[in-house]
């Protein structure tokens, strides 16, 4: 579940699940500062699964978490209208396990409380979600009638010397109750959270600075969505949700000059275990640069109109090999549907361990994939060797050392071509069936075209610049980024 943190990608993974331990590792003197994210499955990790599990029940959890995350996001784009537009909250009832589909946990310090007889005010500890697709921070607050579980006290906001509540503006604005603002987060299966925006100190190790959240009084729909470890005998130790969106009350806007409004993050190779590198970092401010090396590749972050949590970039065209499918440039488009909802586009997210295509999208590159391996002698496997039917492109008898899969390039906006030629980062092996399978899922239908995820983001380091709306992205060995 998900960055004092960010990334996100924020809609932020290593692939797939980390927890945030000792947030921010390092403040320099212009201001920049770093986070060590620990993959959940890590035995650093609090929601460590155990040993118990195999290779194949860790990709199976894998694929699960790709699909909880891609209907996920659906949910969230079709909660956002426009300005006009008003959303039913029930209007959106998807399938999601909240839990399943977040990658990172983050470990926050917050407010400021007194210890008496002249102690050092200290703070409070807290776990929260991050989570990517969301643009607000907030948790459960005393006096809340609590809607998941949770083992750590409701946040006692009226001992913290720092809470203060956002008062509504002259005359009141719509979304004021007893004259403080409130908000109304609308997430995936019809799960709502009604909060009262507040400021509050947040300490990230060294760093203390004040930011926006949200006091969450009233929240519906959340059984099952997280606070269920108690049904296996685990804590549960999420209090909330670390929103890492865009947006102005997400962490990433709200931290201003400090992060200087750049993240960056550089995802390591999954290993044969299925769980990337245990010291992957998010950058913020001046650490986050692409130094050295290779060639930098930059394409637009799309701004699509609306106020929306999701990044956006414009992809033109797939190249399997040397062929390139030959997309329209429409075919990606960002566009309107009669709700006046921005539907289609690409959306980049490492909180998606696999990449998602529509289904007319997905058929195309399959056939190029398809031909490579035919052109080698290998055959599609049978529809049932697929994984769950989230991976359906398997191919049966390919060696566990072979030297010909074939590269993927995706072609972004401004010649910024992403290729993708590690094989651990395309293909997934099926042990039990002796078969290779292609990385990318595919949807039947879906508001989006395509979910660029963490598998195919691997060994890049990945900077987001959200003054000037670009990304840049170059190769790296991302075992030697710490």
């Amino acid at each position: 579940m998900g960055e004092t943190l960010l990334i996100f990608l924020l809609t932020i993974t290593l692939a797939p699940s980390l927890v945030l331990i000792n947030s921010v590792i390092a403040v320099n003197s212009t201001g920049g500062f770093s986070i060590r994210l620990i993959h959940r499955d890590s035995k650093e990790s609090p929601l460590y699964p155990g040993d118990h599990l195999t290779r194949k029940e860790r990709l199976e959890r894998l694929i699960e978490q790709s699909k909880a995350r891609s209907r996920y996001i659906e949910s969230q784009i079709l909660l956002q209208g426009s300005a006009t537009s008003s959303i039913n909250p029930d209007f959106v009832r998807l399938p999601v396990s909240y839990e399943a589909q977040m990658w990172y946990v983050a470990e926050i310090g917050l407010g400021t409380f007194s210890n008496g007889r002249g102690g050092r005010p200290s703070f409070m500890t807290y776990y929260l979600v991050v989570d990517s697709g969301s643009g607000f921070i907030w948790l459960q607050c005393d006096g809340a009638n609590p809607s998941f579980n949770q083992d750590d006290p409701l946040y006692p906001y009226r001992r913290s010397l720092t809470f203060q509540f956002q008062p509504c503006s002259t005359p009141p604005e719509p979304n004021c109750n007893n004259g403080f603002l409130t908000h109304s987060l609308n997430y995936g299966n019809g799960a709502v959270a009604d909060i009262t925006l507040a400021s509050e100190k947040f300490t990230f190790n060294s760093v203390e600075i004040n930011l926006g959240m949200g006091c969450g009084f009233s929240q519906r729909n959340w059984d099952g969505l997280f606070g269920t470890n108690y049904r296996r005998g685990k804590p549960d130790s999420i209090a909330g949700v670390l929103g890492l969106g865009s947006g102005g009350w997400s962490l990433v806007t709200q931290l201003g000059p400090l992060s200087q409004s750049k993240f960056s993050y550089c995802l390591e190779e999954f290993n044969d275990e299925l769980i990337p590198g245990l010291n992957t970092y998010l950058r913020f401010g001046s650490d986050a640069t692409i130094r050295g090396g290779g060639p930098v590749h930059v394409t637009s972050i799309v701004l699509p109109g609306i106020e929306t949590p999701l990044y956006y970039l414009v992809l033109e065209d797939i190249s399997v090999g040397e062929q390139p499918v030959g997309f329209h440039p429409d075919d990606f488009t960002l566009r309107s549907d009669r709700r006046n909802r921005r539907i289609g586009g690409t959306i980049i997210d490492s909180g998606s361990p696999f990449s998602y295509l529509r289904r007319e999208h997905f058929l195309r590159v399959a056939q190029l994939v398809v031909n490579h391996f035919a052109a080698h002698g290998f055959p599609v496997a049978r529809p049932e060797y697929a994984y769950r039917g989230t991976l359906p492109l398997c191919f049966i008898g390919v060696p566990q050392m072979w030297d010909y899969y074939p590269t993927i390039t995706f072609h972004f906006q401004g010649g910024a071509d992403f290729e993708v030629t590690d094989p651990f980062a395309l293909f997934v092996r099926h042990d039990e069936h002796d078969a290779v399978c292609l990385g990318i899922g595919v949807e039947e239908e879906s508001k989006y075209d395509f979910i660029f995820g963490a598998m195919q983001q691997v060994n890049k380091k990945i900077l987001y610049d959200l003054n000037v709306a670009q990304l840049s992205f170059a190769n790296r060995v991302c075992t030697q980024d710490r």
